[in-house]
């Protein structure tokens, strides 16, 4: 896969700093829960992208843009830069009042494409698989509880339920312990931005 050797390239000897895991593990177990969950095919060569398209220099992101599935890696990182750590809301700010501080963050643009079942199939694994290796390292920060509380923010904004990917699959797809990723269970499906219910 070119995404694949891409990104094998950019993250080269490259090694999380609180893990220790080369970068690489991040996009070795977001396709991993990408197959699992039964996502759509579009999205693993993208997901390999994305890295590149937060962050990558230009010289780096116009290499990658040889590939097909650019456009998805350019939408995710648009989509995926809207809502970070440090933009998380007071960790007893009501549950409404959060969601509308959160929502503040996207553009029209940025939420139609959470409406993108490629984009919010890679949104899923990143935010999945970094919360489990948060969870691994037991959310080493004086923000835990809003570090927590960050990614089941995004599993909310993508809504994970409407989307029914298999998601027993997908949280075991690398560990055999489902603890790692927050013990993920389908429930009661919430409305997502941008949708009416109906």
């Amino acid at each position: 896969m070119l995404e694949y050797e891409l990104i094998a390239a950019y993250y080269e000897g490259k090694v999380a700093a609180r893990s220790g895991l080369p970068y690489m593990n991040h996009i070795d177990e977001g396709l991993m829960l990408l197959k699992a969950m039964g996502a759509p095919q579009e999205a693993l060569p993208a997901f390999c992208l994305h890295p590149i398209a937060q962050n990558g220099d230009e010289a780096e992101q116009a290499y990658a843009q040889k590939s097909p599935v650019w456009f998805y890696a350019e939408r995710y990182a648009l989509v995926a830069n809207c809502y970070l750590p440090q933009n998380t809301p007071p960790i007893d700010l009501p549950r409404d009042e959060r969601r509308t501080a959160i929502t503040a963050h996207f553009s029209q643009e940025a939420r139609h494409d959470l409406q993108d079942r490629v984009i919010t199939a890679m949104l899923f694994a990143d935010k999945l698989q970094n919360d489990k290796d948060a969870r691994r390292m037991g959310y080493k920060s004086h923000h835990t509880d809003q570090l927590e509380q960050y990614f089941k923010d995004w599993l909310w904004l993508i809504g994970k339920d409407k989307l029914k990917w298999n998601i027993t699959a997908a949280t075991s797809a690398t560990t055999q312990d489902a603890s790692a990723y927050g013990g993920l269970k389908p429930t009661r499906p919430e409305r997502r931005i941008g949708h009416t219910q109906g």
